[in-house]
């Protein structure tokens, strides 16, 4: 079932990283690098192709500073064999259920948190996000990625509050990979993935088009990335979003992985009119259609954005 489009358009008014893509940059050099030795050359995609940004943990002053008189961001201990994982949660004293969010290939939990507060809280909603990988930290891969979604989930129903009983995933970009694998192996309430690809040799296809004259060769850690055969999975209430204006990820992509959803999925397919790739959560639409979908209470508008201090 396809969802009604918007022709409304929503002022993004946060900035854009400049890392908002999903494709690591060195990529786009070594393959223009191998182009000149023929077309037969080969790629082998490793973890270093998938996440090409570290962050720094939030500091105490920035945690104050985004929590107010009925919401306290704090860190969220999560226990990860051999990696440590920078989490924060924001409390709300009125939450009726919980969100865990995987950002895009660029955000970080700082960024998360500043896009999807206002909303998340309007909504009823504590929110769980996370760095990827912190700054000195090794680049995960994706076994270890995986492994740490299914930990911040296993420390989000281990709280002792309200919210933690009923408890949202949801996933933006790259996120939509770790969204759909927590879905897959946990009884979460429901799941939200917007603009999700296909699997990770197809958005290298599409974003760098002359990656086409080279052989690109997964490893067995990039196969992971296949949203695809997560999407098959999937066994639990779902919906979708894509962007006709989102030129990194177009709503084919989002088409292909609704379409691999089995029929109990109970799923719905919501495509946007006016938002590119980093703007979804600017447009009033897109909360408008989660609240309906999963029963949420909260008054529009919802779109909002936490802007840093200016000194």
């Amino acid at each position: 079932m396809q969802g009604r489009r918007s022709h409304d358009q929503v002022t993004d008014t946060a900035p854009q990283p400049n890392n908002r893509r999903c494709r690591p940059l060195f990529l786009q050099a070594a393959l223009i690098g191998m182009l000149c030795f023929g077309a037969s050359s080969c790629y082998t995609l490793t973890k270093r192709d998938v996440f090409e940004v570290a962050f720094r943990p939030l500091a105490p002053e920035t945690l104050e500073m985004l929590s107010d008189e009925h919401h306290v961001v704090q860190p969220l201990p999560v226990l990860t064999p051999g990696r440590s994982i920078s989490a924060y949660w924001d409390r709300g004293d009125a939450s009726m259920a919980t969100l865990i969010f995987f950002a895009g290939n660029g955000y970080g939990a700082e960024a998360a948190l500043r896009r999807l507060l206002i909303p998340a809280r309007k909504l009823g909603l504590d929110l769980i996000v996370f760095n990827y990988y912190d700054q000195g930290e090794s680049v995960p891969s994706m076994a270890q990625m995986r492994t740490m979604g299914q930990a911040l989930y296993s420390a989000a129903s281990a709280l002792s509050t309200p919210a933690a009983r009923v408890i949202f995933v949801g996933g933006h970009s790259l996120g939509a990979t770790f969204a759909l694998d927590v879905a897959d192996h946990n009884p979460v309430a429901g799941a939200f993935i917007a603009a999700p690809v296909t699997t990770g040799v197809a958005i290298i296809r599409h974003q760098l088009p002359y990656s086409r004259l080279v052989w690109l060769r997964p490893d067995e850690d990039y196969r992971q990335f296949d949203n695809i055969a997560l999407a098959h999975q999937m066994h639990r209430k779902i919906i979708v979003f894509g962007s006709e204006r989102d030129t990194d990820l177009p709503p084919r992509f989002t088409k292909e992985v609704f379409g691999a959803l089995p029929a109990d999925a109970a799923g719905k397919l919501v495509i946007l009119q006016n938002s590119p790739h980093a703007g979804y959560f600017n447009e009033e639409e897109f909360w408008q259609e989660l609240k309906s979908f999963f029963g949420l209470s909260g008054n529009a508008p919802f779109v909002g954005y936490i802007a840093e201090a200016r000194h």
